[in-house]
């Protein structure tokens, strides 16, 4: 069985817009860790600083529903909603995919996926379970469950199984995650639960080196030969960078013995503010790459993605086809870091299509010569407080450089002014904490490549937030 994230599958524009699932996570991508209600609605609640006295506006999504044009009535009809709960701190923790019956006018839950943090509110396990309609009994299906090390990173990742006739969890497999001092994970150990031996077998693993800017440079697979009790080469992912740390070239090689084969390629360009203008994807054709998709960006006067066109590469005409035109349409008023987010969005991800509060999105698809409506998303969020306190002078808070490559600088305005500054990740892990006193620099070097939350609070001050990309 498998889990339909229907946000996350609408935002992965490299793929066909029919409603992609994702399954159980093999191989598990450390980014990730990370109701219909009017948005009129104000809840009080504690996120990230308790025993407060003033509060903190955030937007908090809390569902969508997706409709999907039906060209046999030539109307859009509800097909399905998810919905995303939340606790104190703002992380997710349950999340529920209903689809719409037709015969009730009503939606009908299939199944829930519940995210269970400890400590530090680090994610402990995520449990996921379905409602069978003939009988109305929820089952679970399976279970992921996290360790982590003194740094508080993901040091060991393990997948269970349900099994129904002993009513228990099974392990299926696991992931181990050893790092640098930089905290770049450099070595991931792959294994598959043996039922036979009841022990774990090794089946491969990928050495990871970084660069200067602590960015992926080559993941190295090597495969496990159990009867050699020996490694083999396998594969590797090859990456390289522009001068602002971003992305440009991917390529993907398989070992075949004697040489590396090509297999795939991803390119990226950018403009000249470093915003990602089009990504296209090759495979290997014996000798040259051969283009296969493309995805190019357009952006609104406020620097926000409003349209994502994708098209697909025809080899009999030698000409890019168009395929799928995404719109999007934000809300200024409330920007990245005044929004609460269920927490698989991964940073790229977040950063493309939320840098504002995401209010609409539609698809069109392109058949006989003509777009056509193909499907549209609506968010709906709830406007929450946060406990805080009250502010230092935010017009006198400069935070430079932003996007920043190693270090940023906070300047409160004036040397009598004190700040406690705390940066935290996507999904609400605190990674830095010290007290500013006037200006100060903060170090960021050691931290992998993404989108950061930075507060910023002192005595009888309400928390201000910054949203810090480093890159």
């Amino acid at each position: 069985m498998k889990r339909i994230y229907l946000m996350l599958a609408i935002l992965l524009i490299g793929g066909s817009l029919i409603a992609q699932t994702k399954g159980r996570q093999y191989v598990f991508d450390l980014k990730n860790l990370q109701k219909l209600e009017s948005a009129e609605k104000v809840e009080h609640v504690n996120v990230l600083n308790a025993n407060k006295d003033a509060l903190v506006a955030k937007m908090r999504l809390d569902s969508i529903i997706l409709d999907q044009y039906s060209f046999i009535t030539s109307s859009w009809e509800i097909s399905a909603k998810e919905s995303y709960d939340y606790n104190e701190f703002g992380l997710n923790t349950v999340y529920t995919s209903a689809g719409w019956n037709d015969t009730s006018m009503e939606f009908e839950i299939g199944d829930s996926t519940e995210y269970f943090y400890g400590s530090s509110n680090l994610l402990d396990s995520i449990v996921f379970q379905e409602i069978y309609a003939s009988s109305g009994v929820w089952t679970y299906d399976w279970k992921e469950a996290f360790t982590y090390n003194a740094d508080d990173l993901v040091s060991v990742y393990t997948n269970y199984g349900w099994e129904s006739n002993i009513e228990n969890w099974e392990p299926e497999h696991k992931e181990e995650f050893f790092y640098d001092a930089n905290h770049n994970d450099t070595l991931q150990m792959i294994y598959d639960w043996n039922e036979l031996s009841l022990a774990w077998d090794i089946i491969y693993k990928t050495l990871k080196t970084f660069n200067t800017d602590n960015s992926i440079e080559q993941a190295m697979t090597y495969n496990w030969d159990s009867f050699g009790a020996t490694w083999f080469v396998s594969s590797k992912d090859d990456y390289s960078y522009n001068l602002a740390g971003l992305l440009l070239e991917k390529i993907s090689s398989n070992w075949t013995g004697t040489d590396w084969q090509n297999s795939m390629k991803t390119e990226r360009i950018y403009s000249a503010d470093n915003k990602l203008l089009e990504e296209v994807e090759y495979y290997w054709q014996d000798t040259v790459w051969g283009p296969s998709y493309k995805s190019r960006y357009s952006y609104d006067n406020d620097g926000h993605v409003e349209n994502v066109a994708n098209e697909s590469w025809d080899d009999m005409t030698s000409t890019w086809m168009d395929e799928v035109l995404l719109t999007l349409t934000h809300d200024n008023n409330w920007l990245l870091s005044d929004l609460v987010l269920p927490h698989f969005f991964d940073d790229e991800e977040v950063y493309l299509f939320f840098s504002a509060m995401l209010t609409d999105y539609s698809a069109e698809i392109f058949i006989n010569g003509m777009w056509l409506d193909y499907m549209a998303i609506d968010t709906y969020y709830s406007q929450i407080e946060y406990t805080g306190n009250e502010p230092v002078e935010e017009s006198n808070i400069n935070v430079y450089p932003n996007p920043t490559s190693d270090n940023i600088r906070i300047d409160l305005g004036s040397a009598n002014v004190s700040s406690m500054i705390n940066l935290y990740n996507i999904v609400g892990t605190k990674l830095i904490s010290k007290e500013v006193n006037g200006s100060d620099l903060l170090d960021l070097s050691n931290l992998p490549n993404g989108i950061y939350i930075l507060t910023m609070e002192g005595e009888d001050a309400q928390v201000l937030s910054r949203r810090i990309v480093k890159q």
